[in-house]
């Protein structure tokens, strides 16, 4: 019972006291909407703080927390503070500690006067310690003085144990968002002096990556520790240091650790500050285009001052040594509303070309460079959009690879850069010494190579260049070492674009040759007249290591122009064609006189006395390696025309349409049928031999596997006769055009007409024969079949031929010939050599005529007698066989005889004669004591015999006395 009774009066008392406690929460929650109380409460706030406090209005929510709407708070008709909401939270301990356990701030703005703020001594005293102070997306307006501010957004702020007016220790987080970093500050502060330590890391997304209030560096952050002492009366002294590890600024990542000194003007208007930064590891891009990662580290002096109310920074004196060469700038810098450039300068020095070419395009990243750079800059604009305007400078820089290298190489490039954005004009490139070597291949050398250009590059775009290069006293060389050209001047306008990310390079443009010399095998051709040029729109993928020609037209003046489309595979290994070439307008006479006769005319005259007319068009794929191709497509030649310079001859107009295959080096093997290969069409309208006219003539022409040959026979009526060319063709008229076989008949040619369009001495007769094959390989052209001539009553047959050099002015001419039945008579008259009766036969072997003139034979002719030949010799004759034989006349030999009589009667006449190295060895048809008889006289008068009394004789020699008697004509004898 008595703890029954007990039990009660507890009860009672907790009855009582829950109550009592409801009744004060109930009248506390009303006296809280209370306007009444609400002027209170603002009343005693502003008595205790000075300030003007402003509450729109107040409510009480469970279990001690009021909330205030519409709080401004005024000192001296400044705002101090305003907010949407306030939320103060109490426990029961603050009642007996005098502190507020929770303040939160939702959306606030904050007013700090900054004087007053580093300024322990104009703090007033709330009487209470805050236990935590939290601001939710607040902004902080520090007033700097004269109407101007600094304004921070997106603040986020947790205080501890906050107590103005005493030691102060206050941390809070900010936003940001152009950092995508989070701040943390913590403050402590007491009577004339401050000490601040500022933490930015970078967050992903909403969460932070490394944690605020550790002691241990992490990555991407930066921190700096800030010590602010009183300096009366001068202002304050600020010393910050710090360091940043893989801090992120912009793109890439920044390390390295500085120290500030700052000196504040009591007025906080102004900031001087010298500093000294050192980094190791810092920014690797600028705008769109990256940058080389730092190998050694980077320090920087510097030394200016901060224009608190205007946020602008002013940089003195800037020193920066780095791996990158030294800079030496100045410059002033906005923070309001962002961060701003203005009025910059730099002079860069010893920078290494290496250190920059990661700004060249695609294809020259990979070469040696070495050089140094020097430029002046100018800069200004919001940050990282900076406008950088200077000028680039280099002198005796070297660019070296495998198959390129430029020596004392000098450029002058004046740039603006404007967020990320190049644009350089005026940009002049000279180097002494140019060279281009591929193992094997041709290389290109020159001493001279100017280029002006203008180039501009934007993000995310290619790189866009225009300009003109020359290059002067440039050269070829073939992979073997010889020369194919030299003495080369060339100018050049082009247009080129490198999208570094697709990896191709477009250019286009166009070149011309002013001057050079050409020399390849037996080829030379001066490059001044004919004035080569090129236009051309082509792309390179470096992916695919592909040349795309879109457009190359490449012209010589007085020949014509050939356009050529198409790809070139694995350009920098071993190219692989596919190209066609087209033209519509060649001039024949133009190739013909630039690349074979003025190459070839002293090998070969008769080149020289060719004149070609005509126009040509052809079409032609192309289709292999530089070394190895094939080129299939058709040819048609208009109106040509191919005649003697002299007139002597004429071939034309004539037309020729001629599809085609060839290939070099070696022709593939022949595996088509013949009635496979396409083949063309020869129509010759008309042709003249002197006076002679050729009727039209056409026939089938087929050009392929380098094989060239005409399928039909070629009749040639001519000289009353006619001429059948057969199975005429070139086996490889591309690499051994020289190699020709053909078969050749003659009938009923009237010798009359040839010899005097030959200029010949003229005598009748025909010519007929039939050659079943004429094959020239290499230097010579050999016949067999057999040629015969019916002249002079006779026949005279000529087999086998051979040719040596055919085409050049040294030829020589290997022949054997037999006569039969020729009459005296007829030969003598017709050579003028006196009147000679009788028949002779007889043989010429193995004669060589070198020049036009005989160099070797073996003679033996003779008369022979027949029934109802006479036999008689001129006076005339008997002289010129005199002279010839001993170099006398014939009175001087016989005397008074020949003054007798006209014409002496003979019984033989011929002589053998042996001709070898000019010695002619002379022998007659009879031999006497130790005489040779060249004409041996009858038994009955009137007679004489002929004989040889100098029978050893140098050839030339006999021409002399040859050329006596014709020149005497006929001699009168005494």
């Amino acid at each position: 019972m008595y703890g029954h009774f007990m039990r009660r009066p507890a009860i009672r008392t907790l009855s009582i006291l829950a109550v009592l406690l409801l009744s004060a929460y109930i009248g506390l929650y009303l006296l809280a909407k209370s306007q009444r109380f609400q002027r209170w409460l603002t009343a005693q706030l502003a008595q205790r703080t000075g300030y003007t406090i402003e509450v729109g209005g107040l409510s009480l929510q469970l279990p001690l927390r009021f909330v205030a709407s519409g709080v401004q708070v005024f000192k001296s008709a400044e705002p101090i503070l305003q907010a949407p909401q306030i939320v103060i939270t109490l426990s029961p301990w603050d009642f007996i500690s005098k502190t507020i356990h929770r303040i939160q701030l939702n959306q606030p703005i904050l007013y700090f006067d900054a004087r007053q703020l580093l300024d322990s001594s104009t703090q007033g005293s709330l009487g209470v310690a805050i236990r935590h102070l939290t601001i939710y997306e607040g902004a902080l307006i520090l007033k700097t003085g004269d109407a101007r501010s600094i304004d921070f957004r997106s603040v986020s702020l947790s205080a501890n144990d906050l107590n103005l007016g005493q030691t102060i220790g206050l941390t809070f987080r900010a936003e940001l968002p152009w950092l995508k970093s989070q701040a943390e500050i913590s403050v402590r502060s007491q009577a004339g002096e401050a000490e601040a330590e500022i933490r930015i890391h970078h967050t992903l997304g909403n969460r932070v990556l490394a944690l605020p209030g550790s002691n241990n560096p992490s990555r991407g952050h930066f921190r700096a520790n800030v010590k602010l002492r009183k300096n009366k009366p001068q202002g304050w002294v600020v010393v910050a240091a710090g360091d940043l590890n893989q801090f992120m600024i912009g793109p890439d990542t920044t390390t390295g650790e500085f120290d500030i000194k700052t000196e504040i003007d009591p007025a906080f208007q102004e900031a001087a500050f010298a500093g000294r930064l050192a980094v190791t590891e810092f920014t690797r891009r600028m705008g769109s285009i990256g940058l080389t990662k730092a190998t050694q580290p980077a320090t920087a002096t510097f030394g200016g001052h901060y224009s608190i109310s205007d946020q602008l920074l002013h940089l003195h004196a800037v020193h920066l040594q780095s791996a990158w060469g030294t800079a030496e700038a100045t410059a002033a810098v906005g923070f309001a509303p962002r961060v701003n450039l203005a009025k910059g300068r730099a002079t860069l020095r010893q920078i290494p070309i290496e250190a920059l070419q990661q700004f060249f395009p695609e294809p020259l990243r990979a070469l040696a460079v070495k050089g140094i750079v020097e430029s002046e800059l100018e800069f200004a604009g919001p940050w990282p959009t900076v406008e950088i305007k200077g000028i680039a400078r280099s002198h005796d820089a070297q660019i070296a690879s495998e198959k390129l290298s430029l020596a004392r190489l000098s450029f002058s490039a004046p740039f603006v850069w404007t967020n990320g954005s190049v644009l350089a004009r005026e940009v002049q490139i000279q180097a002494n010494s140019l060279s281009v070597n591929r193992r094997d291949r041709a290389t290109f050398a020159a001493d001279e190579i100017r280029i002006n250009a203008v180039l501009e590059k934007k993000p995310a775009d290619a790189l866009n260049a225009s300009g003109k290069m020359r290059i002067l006293r440039g050269r070829f060389a073939a992979g073997d070492g010889s020369k194919v050209g030299e003495k080369i001047d060339l100018n050049a306008h082009f247009d080129t674009r490198v999208a570094a990310e697709k990896q191709v390079t477009s250019l286009a443009g166009n070149l011309r040759i002013d001057q050079g010399e050409l020399l390849w095998g037996r080829f030379f051709g001066d490059l001044r007249a004919r004035r080569p040029a090129a236009d051309f729109d082509l792309d390179y993928a470096a992916a695919d290591d592909t040349l795309r020609l879109r457009r190359l037209s490449v012209s010589l003046a007085g020949i014509g122009s050939v356009d050529i489309t198409g790809n070139v595979e694995r350009v920098t290994e071993s190219p692989l064609l596919r190209l066609d070439l087209k033209t519509d307008d060649l001039q024949p006479a133009g190739a013909f006189d630039y690349f074979i006769r003025d190459t070839l005319k002293r090998s070969y005259p008769i080149l020289d006395r060719l004149r070609i007319a005509g126009r040509m068009n052809f079409s032609v794929r192309l289709d292999g390696s530089a070394e190895q191709w094939t080129g299939q497509g058709n040819m048609h030649i208009r109106a040509g025309e191919v005649r003697d310079h002299s007139d002597k001859w004429q071939i034309g107009p004539f037309d020729l349409v001629l599809p085609f295959r060839v290939q070099l080096p070696v022709p593939p093997s022949r595996g088509e049928a013949l009635p496979a290969i396409p083949t063309g069409t020869l129509a010759i309208t008309s042709a003249r031999v002197g006076s002679e006219s050729i009727p039209p003539l056409r026939t089938t022409v087929a050009a392929w596997n380098n094989a060239l040959e005409f399928r039909q026979t070629i009749p040639i009526s001519i000289y009353g006769g006619t001429i059948e060319i057969g199975n005429l063709r070139w086996q490889d008229f591309i690499n051994h055009a020289e190699t020709v076989a053909f078969s050749l008949s003659a009938k009923n040619l009237q010798l009359q007409k040839l010899t005097e369009d030959l200029g010949w001495y003229r005598f009748a007769g025909t010519l007929s024969g039939s050659i079943p094959n004429v094959e020239s390989t290499g230097s010579v052209l050999r016949t067999q079949g057999e040629m015969q001539m019916e002249v002079f009553g006779g026949k005279v047959r000529i087999a086998p031929v051979e040719v040596k050099n055919p085409f050049s002015g040294l030829f020589s001419v290997r022949l054997n010939a037999r006569f039969e039945d020729i009459h005296l008579e007829l030969a003598s008259e017709t050579f003028e050599f006196g009147r000679i009766s009788g028949i002779v036969e007889g043989s010429v072997n193995d004669l060589i005529v070198t020049s036009g003139q005989p160099a070797q034979f073996i003679a033996d002719l003779q008369t022979v007698a027949k029934t109802g030949a006479s036999q008689w010799i001129s006076v005339e004759a008997l002289n010129k066989i005199t002279v010839l034989s001993s170099g006398n006349e014939a009175g001087a030999l016989y005397g008074g005889l020949a003054t007798f009589f006209d014409n002496f009667r003979y019984s033989k006449l011929g002589f053998k004669a042996t001709l070898k190295n000019d010695n002619l060895m002379l022998r007659g048809i009879e031999s006497r004591d130790g005489k040779e008889y060249l004409v041996v006289g009858t038994l009955l008068p009137p007679t004489v015999n002929i004989i040889s009394h100098t029978q050893q004789i140098g050839f030339g020699e006999l021409l002399r006395r040859l050329e006596r008697i014709t020149e005497s004509g006929s001699p009168q004898i005494k």
